[in-house]
């Protein structure tokens, strides 16, 4: 659980991505010390920035397979700015006005991460704190996934407006283990499938419904085949 979520202490308003990342790191190390556990049969799976995360824990010697959904290789910065590109454009209203209203408020958030003055606890974007945001900004998966050598699998949807589906084919470069990757036609960045253009005001109305089960079996059927072998 996150910070503060269940039975888990804490409060995750006030904690960095680095915190996230070495909490999941505790996890996995305390997972791979149990007795009742197979150690040459762990995976990691993740999701957006739980990817992110995902990717950094990926090469560790504890991990046999990884499993990336809506998954970035870019820069932080660089995916938040894309992120407001193409969430502005499905924004109802004139393009030319909201639009860019909604990319001019983005772009000006994203310049004060780089402000020391900047209050580390206050909320930036909901539950995410300003330490989260330039923690996460500055952080560039590549160098991390250059040492991935376990099996991945990475699924993008083509209907995600967080994450560019072209990142998959640099991910695929870039990790040195076999890599599979797909990008599901109707898939978005929640795992819900639309057959409409994806907004993000639909989030609310498809979060509603069950994760795609498509998604679901691929990523069972991976894992099992995988971790296998």
């Amino acid at each position: 659980d996150k910070r503060g979520t269940g039975a888990s202490g804490g409060d995750y308003a006030t904690i960095g991505f680095n915190d996230e990342t070495d909490d999941a790191a505790t996890a996995l190390h305390h997972l791979a010390n149990l007795d009742c556990i197979d150690r040459g049969r762990i995976g990691v799976i993740g999701h957006s920035a739980g990817a992110t995360i995902s990717i950094r824990l990926a090469s560790e010697p504890a991990v046999s397979a990884a499993v990336l959904l809506a998954a970035a290789s870019s820069r932080g910065e660089r995916v938040l700015e894309w992120q407001s590109d193409q969430i502005g454009r499905t924004l109802p209203g004139p393009n030319w006005l909201t639009g860019n209203i909604f990319r001019t408020i983005q772009r000006r958030s994203r310049a004060k991460l780089t402000k020391p003055d900047s209050e580390e606890g206050s909320a930036a974007a909901g539950p995410l704190s300003v330490r989260w945001l330039r923690e996460y900004a500055t952080y560039d998966p590549a160098d991390d996934l250059q040492r991935v050598s376990c099996p991945v699998l990475v699924i993008t949807g083509a209907k995600d407006l967080q994450v560019n589906p072209a990142e998959l084919a640099i991910i695929a470069a870039l990790v040195t283990g076999p890599c599979r990757t797909e990008a599901p036609a109707d898939l978005t960045h929640i795992l819900r499938t639309t057959h409409k253009p994806p907004t993000i005001s639909e989030y609310r109305k498809l979060a509603d419904t069950p994760v795609d089960p498509d998604v679901l079996t691929t990523v069972g059927r991976w894992l099992a085949a995988t971790l296998a072998a």
